[in-house]
């Protein structure tokens, strides 16, 4: 159990022994993803951390409601998740940086506290407006102040939680995301209607005033556009400098001012060369009306039409789950543009590699839609491979693309036997395949050939596929290898 809980942490890449077996069972039980396709980007150890929270909520809340009185419990509750959501909402977590907790984590989190937020404050407001309306107060109580103030503290926390439902924060991030700065109103209108307020509220706010002060103190340092490349299936890629050095995995905010002043949205960085200057690639892909408008900006290739592109880069931010430093078995998985967490977990590696002179292997999966969606980070890739065939490098990299658009009949799975292609050119440092992967005959093969090692996997991607490949590594865990595993979905 110890050696389980550790790889929040760290990542014991060798062992002496096998797993004992009800470590390995208990880590295959809390890791396996749920069936539902509602529910399948989440997975047992999700649904324990929220019948926690939610019993926990649920316990304080039991209350007879015979009193008047007895509606401010739902009062408190209201203050006390807030406050505690508002710790979990800087960009800079304190949560993330000294438990080494990963950013899908909190902002898991983040989601369902605001949910009770929402739920105890609805409750709240619905017992007294039902008494006042029984006892015909209810023309009295709106013309107090305070409960004016109350009323809309719970109409801007309303409307924070409806746009943070999936169906508008997927669709209309910019209406999400500006919406919820009406946190500000909630809170003000919180202190103001309650009593003791601000030993619940104001801890959480003023470390998201530092965290916020220090971000616009750092957006504004010089960023360089080294070069700006345009790719077909609508993706742009970035080059730039001047950019602070990201950790693998990890994400910035990007404000392109010929697009939007007001507009930032969240990116992987795809990759950092390990250089005297550093030059961070950011690949942004059209998916909606913010980053299709990325698509139509002029200045593309490495002239002066680039370099005279502004762009803004707060970041980067986010925690992952391993050391990947000290990873020997490292498996990643990325679905189109999904494909970014795992070069920059690549390019670290490999760059590194020199430090330490223990073997280590790095299997990379990319499913593309279409043969032209290659072309978008062939070039990292092959700047990969050439460092792993460096003399002295002790790191191993094998690179599998499947292009899944010779499909018909619109077959969504994924458990379709690849068919095997020749490469299309022998110089590229990847095997080509058409057809969806078979993700449990990839693990298997990768676990057969790796010894008793165990491996850290990155996903990111559709759910379907994050469903499929997390399901493979779990399923293929036992004594002598187990597949941890850290996801990250987007949704199309």
């Amino acid at each position: 159990m110890r050696e389980l809980l550790l790889t929040s942490k760290y990542f014991v890449a060798t062992r002496k022994s096998r797993h004992w077996w009800p470590t390995v069972w208990l880590y295959k039980l809390s890791s396996f993803p749920l069936p539902s396709n509602l529910l399948r980007e989440y997975h047992i150890a999700d649904v324990l951390r929220f019948l926690v929270l939610a019993a926990l909520n649920i316990a304080f809340a039991i209350n007879e409601n015979q009193y008047t009185t007895d509606y401010k419990l739902y009062g408190w509750l209201t203050i006390a998740n807030g406050g505690l959501n508002l710790l979990l909402a800087t960009r800079s977590n304190l949560f993330s940086i000294v438990l080494r907790l990963p950013s899908p984590v909190i902002l898991q989190y983040h989601r369902w506290i605001g949910t009770f937020t929402f739920i105890h404050a609805t409750t709240h407001v619905a017992f007294n407006i039902m008494h006042d309306i029984e006892t015909d107060q209810i023309a009295s109580q709106f013309e107090s102040p305070r409960i004016q103030v109350g009323i809309l503290a719970w109409i801007c926390l309303s409307f924070m939680f409806l746009s943070s439902l999936p169906i508008v924060r997927r669709r209309l991030f910019e209406v999400f995301y500006y919406i919820h700065f009406l946190f500000f109103i909630f809170m003000v209108g919180a202190l103001y209607h309650t009593t003791n307020g601000p030993e619940f509220l104001l801890p959480g706010f003023s470390l998201w005033v530092v965290d916020r002060a220090l971000r616009v103190w750092h957006d504004f340092r010089k960023i360089d556009v080294e070069s700006v490349q345009y790719y077909a299936g609508d993706l742009t890629k970035f080059k730039v400098t001047g950019a602070w050095r990201a950790q693998p995995g990890q994400i910035v905010w990007i404000q392109l001012p010929k697009v939007s002043f007001l507009n930032w949205h969240p990116f992987t960085v795809a990759q950092v060369t390990n250089d005297d200057k550093p030059v961070t690639t950011i690949a942004i892909r059209g998916l909606g009306s913010y980053t299709r408008s990325v698509q139509q900006l002029p200045g593309a290739g490495n002239g002066d039409g680039a370099k005279s592109l502004r762009l803004r880069v707060d970041g980067p931010y986010g925690i992952g789950r391993f050391n990947w430093a000290k990873a020997q078995l490292v498996v990643l998985v990325g679905g189109g543009v999904g494909i970014t967490p795992g070069l920059s977990i690549a390019s670290f590696i490999l760059q590194n590699a020199h430090k330490d002179a223990t073997s280590k292997q790095v299997h990379l999966l990319w499913i593309v839609k279409d043969k032209s969606h290659v072309a978008w980070f062939a070039e990292e890739l092959k700047q990969l491979y050439a460092l792993s065939q460096q003399d002295g490098c002790t790191v191993s990299f094998s690179v599998m693309i499947h292009v899944t658009d010779s499909l018909s009949g619109g077959d969504s799975t994924l458990e379709m036997q690849p068919k095997e292609t020749n490469s299309v050119d022998d110089r590229l440092p990847w095997d080509l395949h058409t057809g969806r992967p078979n993700m449990g005959a990839w693990i298997r093969n990768i676990k057969s050939n790796s010894g008793a090692v165990d491996a850290c996997v990155n996903l990111c991607g559709p759910a379907m596929l994050l469903y499929e490949a997390r399901k493979a590594c779990i399923s293929e865990s036992d004594a002598k290898t187990i597949f941890y595993v850290e996801d990250e979905v987007f949704h199309l």
